[in-house]
């Protein structure tokens, strides 16, 4: 025999008017919370077949394939030249 909450709540009437604003706004929450986790997993998903994180680092690093960036990526570079070509830009 239990005298917990448990059984309270399995004697509970669900139909009563005091029971349904209370539950209520608890209720609500959980409805809420549900819509923003699938929300956001229909967002991740999207962002996956569309390879938005992938173009974007591929756009990031696209100057670590050519130039200043594929010479520095390789090691072939030396300080005086990054120095020649940092006064140059400013």
């Amino acid at each position: 025999m239990n005298n917990g909450w448990l059984t309270d709540l399995e004697h509970m009437c669900l139909t009563d008017l005091p029971t349904l604003f209370f539950l209520t706004p608890y209720l609500l929450i959980i409805v809420g919370a549900m819509d923003a986790f699938a929300r956001g997993l229909k967002n991740a998903c999207r962002m996956q077949h569309e390879a938005v994180l992938s173009r974007a680092k591929a756009e990031r690093y696209k100057s670590f394939k050519s130039g200043i960036g594929a010479k520095i990526t390789a090691g072939t570079t030396s300080l005086e030249e990054l120095e020649v070509r940092f006064r140059s830009d400013i």
